[in-house]
């Protein structure tokens, strides 16, 4: 053992290098983290690279793959002739996807991820075609596997066209963990110093020094892991928010279906993947959703809701128990320091220090066990003070904790976790909702709730409003989609149908118009003046009568809204 005034220096020394290097890595990990793109001005041209729907999801929603990338991929595919979306009658949660295959535009390179949805479709074909709704994920696939590998092979696409790159090179990370070095040298020194022998000083300083570089390597990994955007990245990524603006700029956009790709085309694609098409976003449901970044238009805004799911044993639980938990927990802490007061005394000149140590984890064992215990008093005696009522959409549910059950079975549910989003805050805490209050919650409800702020425990819960859940209309007068725009997204339109080579004229519409030239067609369009009326048409035989019938009614103004 050196003296006491050496082993201070030498712990004094190691704890300055220690502060500087992480003082280092946290302004090195704050001053490359990832800064969100300014939006370049609106514009309804689609940016020159032709990025896939994919990527541009990943660029815009600050590098995170979400559920987006998925919809706007097959979105995408449609457009790109490899599968068609079809919608059987009123109801957008009709459509239906079709395999097609004779229709892919010679030389269209599937990317590895586009590839994945693509056999993600094949798998549940039958025939040819399925209901979207045989997309979501099942029982028993191996979904974390299958959006790990998606997750993956879109950032490789955004990194291998220059427009990504790691947030912190390898090299860098390298050297930052090698500067780590002289700091964990220097507490193995300290270590050792407080060793009675050559042999105790010469392991303790070897265990320090190793656990200290260990953390320090795992703790600047989690610091400086991830991606951020490269300066072509960020002006893609402006490019095309301001399309994104621009869309948002017409209601009428935002209501289209997944078929309405037959008149759309890619726009339709990167408006679900920059997050303006509400419909299609609720209708093609992979099962896929991130539950920790959920979209939300709950205020009036559509965004990205950041939800965090508590746990622990404490989580939800009543005020009675959170009382009797403190209460139970200061006999603890008093034999705690006790046995911090006694060790030293039995403490031989040989082993010192390590009843030293045993002393002071004792103490600060008894120091946490005091502050949890006024903390779950003092949030006891706030929650009694009075509930809270939140008013909110509903985001997400799920299974919190479950009852224990017999090997191989789970038990029931016993604390569900219950997202909601009051429109106040991008970011949000999950409640703690019991079985019995379960029934009739569903995900997209507004609901009123009574709560416990710092349990996080709901008492009540009051269903204000569900979204329409009424049948599918028939199929047949009504599975017509027509849709009214008017000034540059009608212009959009325009110029998108009347540039397709199969297509032909169509009289009897009072204006300029057009109808798919392909059987069964898909599409048919009409102008006059700066308002242009639109047509997504079923599978079945429209004759151009009817077809005509509808555009002129719609130009004429006896129809304004998707109907």
């Amino acid at each position: 053992m050196v003296p006491g005034f050496v082993g201070t220096a030498v712990w004094a020394a190691a704890l300055a290098l220690s502060a500087l290097w992480a003082v280092g890595v946290v302004a090195l990990a704050l001053g490359t983290r990832h800064r969100a793109p300014v939006a370049g001005p609106p514009t309804a041209d689609l940016p020159p690279a032709g990025l896939p729907p994919g990527v541009v999801a990943y660029l815009t929603q600050d590098l995170v793959v979400g559920e987006d990338a998925v919809e706007s991929t097959l979105v995408d595919l449609a457009a790109r002739g490899h599968v068609d979306l079809r919608q059987a009658d009123r109801d957008p949660r009709s459509t239906t996807v079709h395999l097609t295959g004779h229709r892919v535009a010679a030389g269209d390179h599937l990317l590895p991820f586009e590839e994945q949805v693509l056999g993600r479709v094949g798998a549940v074909v039958r025939g040819g075609v399925a209901p979207v709704a045989a997309l979501r994920a099942r029982g028993g696939e191996d979904v974390a596997g299958w959006w790990r590998a998606f997750a993956a092979h879109v950032r490789a696409a955004a990194r291998s066209a220059g427009l990504t790159r790691p947030r912190v090179p390898v090299s860098r990370q390298v050297g930052v963990v090698a500067a780590a070095g002289p700091a964990a040298l220097s507490l193995g020194a300290a270590a050792g110093a407080q060793s009675g022998t050559v042999g105790d000083a010469l392991g303790a300083a070897a265990v320090v020094t190793v656990l200290a570089w260990g953390a320090a390597a795992g703790a600047a990994g989690r610091l400086l892991r991830g991606e951020t955007l490269t300066e072509a990245g960020r002006a893609q990524a402006g490019a095309w928010l301001g399309l994104a603006a621009f869309l948002r700029g017409d209601s009428a956009f935002a209501a289209q279906p997944p078929a309405a790709v037959a008149v759309w085309d890619r726009y339709l694609a990167y408006g679900d993947a920059l997050g303006v098409t509400t419909v299609v976003r609720s209708v093609l449901d992979f099962g896929l959703a991130d539950r920790r970044r959920v979209w939300s238009a709950y205020g009036g805004t559509w965004r990205v809701v950041r939800v965090r799911y508590p746990r622990g044993s404490l989580f939800g639980t009543g005020t009675p128990t959170r009382v009797v938990r403190a209460l139970f927990q200061v006999p603890g802490a008093a034999v705690l320091l006790s046995a911090a007061a006694e060790l030293p005394a039995f403490a031989g000149p040989a082993d010192r220090v390590r009843y030293l140590a045993l002393s002071d984890v004792a103490a600060l064992g008894a120091l946490g066990l005091v502050g949890s215990s006024i903390w779950l008093l003092g949030t006891a005696v706030l929650d009694l003070a009075g509930p809270r009522v939140v008013v909110g959409e509903v985001l997400w549910i799920s299974v919190a904790r479950r009852q224990s059950a017999d090997r191989g079975r789970e038990g029931p549910p016993q604390m569900y976790h219950l997202a909601v989003d009051d429109g106040t805050t991008d970011r949000t805490r999950a409640w703690a909702l019991l079985p019995g209050a379960r029934a009739g919650v569903a995900p997209a409800d507004r609901v009123r709730l009574t709560v416990r702020r710092w349990s996080r425990r709901v008492l009540a819960v009051e269903v204000l409003a569900s979204p329409d859940t009424a049948a599918p209309s028939r199929p047949g007068a009504d599975d017509v989609r027509t849709v009214v725009v008017e000034g540059p997204l009608g212009e959009v339109a325009w110029r998108l149908l009347v540039s397709r080579p199969l297509r032909r004229p169509l009289g009897g519409a009072g204006a300029d118009a057009y109808v798919d030239g392909d059987a069964p067609a898909r599409w048919a369009v009409a102008r006059a003046g700066d308002r242009v009326a639109t047509l997504a048409l079923p599978l079945r035989p429209v004759t151009d009568e009817e077809v005509a019938d509808r555009l002129r009614s719609a130009l004429a103004g006896r129809t304004g809204v998707p109907s």
